[in-house]
């Protein structure tokens, strides 16, 4: 999920001229990562994968601000999908059973 990030996030940029920084896709797979994966890998992912792109890209100085900024945001997003997930979805017992289910009508057609 760094990977991605940081690719996301150095590979198209667009350029702010007012704030001297850009504008990436990054923070979408910030999102997606603390999604799919929780609030821990969301902080973790975000802060280090856009702080790489950071240093990588010359923007060095702002790399510690982005690091806790952007592992704020995927902490963020982790804790209000977890929190909707639990009360939203199925229960993981749920879920498992559904995959079996769904695996045994794969096995017999």
């Amino acid at each position: 999920m760094v990977a991605l990030i940081f690719v996301l996030t150095f590979a198209i940029k667009v350029p702010v001229p007012f704030t001297r920084g850009y504008i990436h896709l990054g923070d979408s797979m910030i999102f997606i990562a603390a999604i799919l994966f929780g609030w821990r890998v969301g902080a973790l992912a975000g802060g280090l994968g856009s702080a790489l792109a950071d240093v990588v890209g010359g923007y060095a100085f702002w790399a510690i601000p982005t690091f806790i900024i952007k592992g704020i945001m995927g902490a963020l997003v982790g804790l209000i999908s977890d929190t909707y997930r639990k009360k939203i979805f199925f229960k993981k017992r749920d879920w498992y059973f559904l995959g079996q289910c769904r695996g045994m009508e794969c096995f017999y057609y």
